[in-house]
């Protein structure tokens, strides 16, 4: 789940603003990239044999909705296409 989405799942369920900022500190410490580069792999994985664009569109719209950054997005779909 990327850092969108789970910090606004949190405030859904009424967790305090300062207590998100905090565990999202935590949990994506580094960068929100491994977390989304792990969630592409498994999702190509099992798209198996569709055309490349319907892949591409098929992934981005994956990690959009688990909450990644349009950023990291572009960059690991144009990583993928450079092959």
């Amino acid at each position: 789940m990327g850092p969108y989405r789970l910090s606004r799942e949190l405030e859904l369920k009424g967790i305090e603003s300062q207590l998100v900022r905090e565990v999202m500190e935590d949990v994506y410490e580094e960068d929100e990239e491994p977390v989304a580069r792990r969630a592409m792999t498994g999702k190509l994985s099992a798209l198996g044999g569709r055309t490349a664009p319907s892949r591409t569109a098929s992934v981005a719209r994956f990690l959009h909705r688990r909450g990644f950054s349009a950023e990291i997005i572009r960059r690991l779909l144009h990583e993928e296409q450079q092959g």
